[in-house]
């Protein structure tokens, strides 16, 4: 009977995160079809935004466990409080994130060997896409909340509508504008999943008159979120910027051919991985 509650909780939770790998395969595909270069140029400012989200995955680790601990132990308010600091932690960071993005974005770009045509491209898609990170951002935050709650379900769903109106919106915008179209696509799909999950949260968890609990600052919860987040999310850290720095490596030394053929390896095999 565990063995069947624990899978039950478990399966949504693969699905979305496979949901989620494949919002990025969806837009290098239908670009790969418009242009190989734009492809390789999208992957390259994805590989630059997974870097920063480590911020978020830091965050939302701790955030899953706090949470669950104090609900486990009969504290609904401090897991409240917990709910409600992550949120506007996320929300923090990723309007800091934001406009990084939306100021620097050729200079990050530049700064990794980016130049010419596939600098266009990157640039382009990354002042969308990265100047919305903060819906990503609440979108994380909200997701890890319900799940923590039991409700694993729910996030698939809104993942699984996100990855249906990326896919459309991509059909329709991608022949029309190019890589800004499937920035766009990315940027407004992730925004409306963001207010649809906090919609969510706010119905079925908790009252927006939680956020009092942020008075004053707990201090103590966020460096303790700090603590438990950081070592866990130093694995993925360390493999996304592995896979950055090899993406340099061919932009500053090899030709745009061999980044085009490293972005499809890189995609099959992360998506091989994320099934494994």
């Amino acid at each position: 009977m565990k063995k069947m509650k624990l899978f039950s909780l478990a399966w949504p939770i693969f699905i979305e995160t496979a949901m989620f790998i494949l919002l990025g395969f969806i837009d290098v595909y239908i670009l790969s079809s418009y242009d190989d270069l734009a492809a390789s140029s999208v992957n390259t400012a994805n590989q630059t935004i997974s870097i920063v989200t480590i911020v978020f995955q830091i965050l939302s680790t701790a955030g899953a466990v706090m949470i669950s601990q104090y609900l486990g132990a009969g504290k609904r308010k401090d897991a409240s409080l917990v709910s409600v600091l992550l949120i506007t932690s996320q929300l923090f960071f990723g309007v800091i994130i934001s406009v990084i993005f939306l100021l620097f974005n050729r200079s990050i770009l530049t700064l990794i060997g980016a130049d010419g045509q596939i600098l266009e491209y990157a640039s382009g898609y990354l002042s969308i896409v990265g100047g919305t990170m903060m819906f990503q951002a609440l979108m994380n935050a909200c997701a890890v909340i319900i799940r923590s709650h039991g409700m694993t379900k729910l996030p698939m769903f809104v993942t699984a509508g996100m990855n249906v109106l990326n896919t459309g919106l991509d059909l329709i915008m991608v022949p029309m504008m190019g890589v800004q179209g499937a920035a766009i696509a990315t940027g407004v799909s992730r925004i409306i999943s963001s207010i649809v999950l906090l919609i969510i949260l706010f119905k079925k968890i908790e009252s927006p008159s939680a956020l009092k609990l942020l008075k004053p600052f707990p201090r103590g919860e966020f460096l303790s979120m700090l603590k438990i987040g950081v070592p866990s999310a130093m694995e993925t850290f360390l493999y996304n910027l592995s896979q950055l720095l090899i993406t340099s490596i061919v932009l500053y030394c090899l030709s745009e051919n061999e980044l085009i053929t490293k972005t499809y390896v890189q995609i099959i095999t992360d998506l091989r991985v994320t099934y494994i």
